[in-house]
């Protein structure tokens, strides 16, 4: 049976939805964006104050920006809203990802928007590729009476794990037919072998493995093919977990948590069309999935994330470049929290020597005036380039620029010394 026939008594028209909307009001929206219903909105001319946030802002939100009578605010900057960030067309709101429904919540929404998969025939509802915070949106949304909507997006994995019913909606929206959005396709770092050859150095067989958004940990962690049972708990399942898992290398058998499946928040690129229908792997809650105290419970746990830039003094810059919100900190901030929780596991950074064709080096002698620090020094126990690794674990302040100045590119290795001179980090 069609799901139109067993959701009607809650089939909703775009119109209708939009409708709902007063001036003065708050709205929420979940991850993946709701693109469908944001355009709509934006549509409207008659309304004023309107608060709209997406934590994850994309087409929709910049739609709504663009609107005088809305305010639009996000909590990571993308490819799709950044000139619109850095104009100050939608503000910027840090936050983290286990943090994010408490944040949402105290926001105190009206109306609350997720996107989901088309209901199955025992009211099921499925977030789709990204549950995040949904889950714990929708359940404060309803306890404080406000209305939550359902958009439906059939081109959505059917993933396993958290999920919704249909009862939980007051309202659910039919989005017409369209073609799946293009999938984010990394472009393999030149480097990636190096770095992976040195990363297996730090990562034992049943380690569970965390990957961060980018390219560079994407394809070291889908190099590590010598690993017998890895495990995967991660924020962002990227292809290169998602390759493990598919090849049958990450069983995740050690893991005291949903053992035997590779457990995520949001899948990404390639490993969207990956999780469908697919046992191996559980979507879970922010609430569980970004909970340190919960991360801390795996076995061998092995952080690994990228960085913008990271300085002497073990300092790691991932969301800004040049002073400018470049991206967010996402779920970083909770599993480098987690390895503080844990006996047995590693906070690595990986990333390319230098950045621009060898211009600029990414080992510098301090994060520069107007960028963020995303991880202190004290968050950080390795970091990995083409060149080696830097172990900051234990290691004192001098101890630290040293072995960093040997990991840069040859060519800023020299400068780097000085300026660790001229900051009294070096002495002799």
């Amino acid at each position: 049976m069609d799901w139109t026939e067993t959701s009607r008594t809650r089939l909703m028209t775009i119109e209708d939805a939009v409708a709902l909307v007063k001036s003065g009001q708050t709205i929420v929206t979940g991850i993946p964006e709701p693109v469908y219903f944001l355009n709509a909105l934006a549509q409207r001319t008659d309304l004023s104050d309107v608060s709209v946030t997406s934590a994850l802002g994309g087409p929709g939100l910049q739609a709504i920006a663009q609107n005088p009578g809305f305010a639009a605010i996000t909590s990571f900057s993308n490819i799709y809203i950044r000139d619109d960030v850095l104009a100050g067309r939608i503000a910027f709101r840090p936050g983290g990802f286990f943090g994010a429904a408490k944040q949402m919540t105290s926001l105190k929404p009206d109306l609350v928007v997720l996107t989901v998969t088309a209901p199955e025939a025992d009211g099921t509802v499925r977030p789709g590729c990204v549950m995040a915070f949904d889950d714990t949106l929708m359940r404060n949304a309803k306890e404080s009476g406000a209305t939550v909507l359902a958009l439906v997006d059939e081109n959505e994995p059917r993933a396993y794990g958290a999920a919704f019913h249909v009862s939980d909606f007051d309202g659910i929206i039919p989005q017409p037919a369209k073609e799946a959005a293009p999938r984010l396709l990394y472009e393999e770092s030149p480097h990636a072998s190096a770095i992976a050859e040195t990363l297996a150095e730090f990562v034992p067989d049943g380690a569970t493995l965390q990957g961060g958004v980018g390219d560079v940990p994407d394809f070291a962690l889908a190099k590590l093919t010598h690993l017998k049972d890895p495990g995967v708990h991660t924020e962002v399942l990227g292809a290169g977990l998602a390759t493990l898992v598919d090849q049958g290398i990450a069983t995740s058998i050690h893991k005291p948590r949903n053992t035997g499946k590779a457990t995520y928040t949001m899948a990404n690129g390639q490993a969207i069309d990956m999780v469908g229908d697919d046992e191996r792997y559980r979507i879970l809650g922010s609430s569980d999935c970004l909970d340190p105290r919960i991360i801390a419970e795996n076995p061998r746990l092995r952080c690994v994330n990228a960085a913008v830039a990271v300085d002497l003094y073990g300092q790691g810059s991932a969301e800004m470049v040049n002073g400018k919100q470049f991206s967010g900190i996402g779920g970083q901030q909770d599993f480098l929290r987690a390895c503080h929780l844990s006996e047995d596991a590693l906070a690595i950074i990986v990333l390319e020597s230098t950045a621009r064709n060898d211009t600029i080096s990414r080992i510098c002698p301090v994060i520069p005036e107007g960028n963020v620090i995303s991880a202190t020094r004290y968050d950080i126990d390795v970091v990995i380039t083409e060149y080696g690794a830097a172990v900051l674990q234990h290691a004192t302040v001098k101890e630290r620029a040293e072995r960093l100045i040997a990991i840069a590119h040859p060519k800023f290795r020299e400068e780097l010394e000085r300026g660790a001179r001229e900051r009294g980090i070096l002495t002799n």
